[in-house]
């Protein structure tokens, strides 16, 4: 497994952060080896292409499975 894309979280109050170490898996479930970010359900999570927006998620779970693993099932928007 490659964790290669870079995504972002766009938190309540609108601001973004970045978040690396990722896989998006069939545009409903992403893993994070970024466990240290502030991720909570309802964050939009976003994908952009030479830095236009290309795809909108928004978190519906989030579990740990590893210390340094983070699994989010999102919904596509």
């Amino acid at each position: 497994m490659n964790f290669t894309d870079l995504l972002y979280v766009i938190d309540n109050d609108g601001n973004e952060h970045e978040l690396s170490s990722c896989l998006i898996v069939k545009n409903s479930k992403i893993f994070t080896k970024n466990v240290k970010s502030n991720i909570e359900l309802g964050f939009k999570i976003i994908k952009k292409n030479n830095g236009i927006c290309d795809q909108i998620f928004i978190v519906n779970e989030i579990l740990e499975i590893l210390e340094d693993l983070r699994y989010l099932e999102v919904q596509e928007f």
